[in-house]
């Protein structure tokens, strides 16, 4: 035991130093990798500080005195580091450092010849040892779990509104999209954030707010095929019914967008003017992305048409590399291409209506915005449509904990 613990104490003071002149040597140089050797070494007194962290349960001669704070300093770090990543660790590396070095010269003063086992003539295994360190142990554990929780969700929500532009919030009642408004003289845009899945009342919503005058338009989502290189739709359908929520293609705004193409098809087909709100398909086709993103996007929508979760799990070893290979050129891609050509559309529909409508997913809406505004368009107004509504009075509560919580930026 007390070599354990020894060994331990000067493991810690080592990965604390390493991590100093690792972090170090890094700054000014993002996106550089960890050195290897520190991070082993800090897998490794992770590993020994969760050994003695469940020994002290089973034996009293290893010094809770002694173990418990650098022990639960670790679980901070740990925690800390998986939340913010390398910002501010260096000063907790600093920390490790000097809490080490000081309980290391404190019982080498103390016990004038090194770190000794100060427990060590007690018995191998105590009944009360065991109840008293396994509730400690266990209450530990619960407040770590608890402030990784707490630090994951503060971080998910804050990551959410960063990588929208705010068009995505999570908030204690729910989730929240965003409507933004910009204005150029007599032209007008409105920018809707959608999701595919959510409360029937958000579609109802946003239905309501589209204006009726037929001198506005709006410019709808949705990837056609016409030569057919999906052999299923992507359909939310199914995942919407097992989280208790609508699919966008059932809803009313869909509904509605469908009898608005179809009448904007017969007044033109007629020669007659429209005479209420208008409705256009403004999305590319499939065959107009790479032959890695459609592969991509084949294997995405053979996920989706699954009729259950266990068929999804099932599916996913199939198609795992193709979504893996591609995923993140083929995302890009995905988003750019179909932003481009938005672009263009809601430049050809400013010329012939005063309000121009953009229902499409959060994630277009900041690159959207940004072109927008360098065309002299200027943000006028805001609403939020509530998407989902979080029914759980523990989940409410868990996430108004969340909402207190200060937001760390990178």
């Amino acid at each position: 035991m007390h070599k354990l613990t020894t060994l331990f104490l000067y493991a810690f003071l080592a990965d604390g130093l390493l991590s100093v002149a690792d972090i170090a040597s890094r700054q000014g140089t993002p996106g550089t990798l960890p050195d290897p050797l520190a991070v082993g070494v800090s897998l490794a007194v992770l590993l020994l500080g969760v050994v003695l962290f469940v020994g002290m349960v089973f034996t009293p001669r290893l010094s809770k005195r002694l173990l418990l704070p650098p022990l639960l300093f670790l679980g901070f770090t740990v925690v800390w580091s998986l939340v913010f990543g390398d910002k501010d660790i260096l000063t907790l590396s600093v920390a490790e450092s000097l809490l080490a070095l000081g309980l290391i010269v404190g019982f080498w003063k103390q016990s004038g010849s090194g770190i000794q086992d100060f427990t060590s003539n007690r018995p191998l295994f105590t009944f009360k040892n065991f109840a008293f360190t396994a509730l400690l142990n266990g209450t530990i554990c619960m407040f770590i779990a608890a402030l990784m929780i707490l630090s994951f969700a503060q971080k998910l929500r804050y990551k959410c509104a960063e990588a929208t532009n705010g068009y995505v919030t999570i908030q204690p009642g729910g989730i929240s999209l965003e409507e933004r408004t910009f204005q150029r003289g007599d032209r007008e845009i409105r920018l809707i954030s959608m999701i595919h899945i959510a409360k029937s009342g958000f579609y109802d919503e946003v239905a309501k707010a589209l204006p009726a005058t037929a001198t506005a338009v709006v410019l709808l989502e949705g990837i056609s095929d016409r030569e057919h290189h999906l052999s299923g739709k992507l359909d939310y359908s199914n995942f919407a019914q097992w989280i208790g929520v609508a699919s966008q293609k059932e809803s009313s705004f869909s509904a509605q967008a469908a009898k608005g193409i179809a009448e904007a098809k017969t007044n033109r087909a007629e020669g007659k003017e429209q005479t209420n709100l208008e409705y256009q398909c403004a999305d590319v086709d499939i065959a107009d992305f790479k032959p890695d993103t459609i592969r991509w996007m084949q294997a995405v929508a053979h996920l989706f048409d699954s009729s259950s979760f266990r068929e999804i799990i099932q599916k996913y070893s199939e198609v795992s590399k193709t979504l893996e290979l591609g995923n993140e050129a083929a995302f890009a891609e995905v988003l750019t291409k179909r932003n481009e050509h938005l672009l263009g559309e809601i430049h050809n529909a400013l010329e012939t209506h005063t309000t121009v409508v953009v229902p499409w997913g959060a994630k277009h809406m900041p690159g959207l915005q940004s072109e927008i505004e360098k065309w002299g368009f200027v943000e006028t107004a805001r609403a939020q449509h509530q998407a989902v509504r979080f029914q759980n009075k523990t989940l409410v509560g868990f996430l108004a904990l969340v909402d207190r919580m200060p937001v760390e930026e990178d």
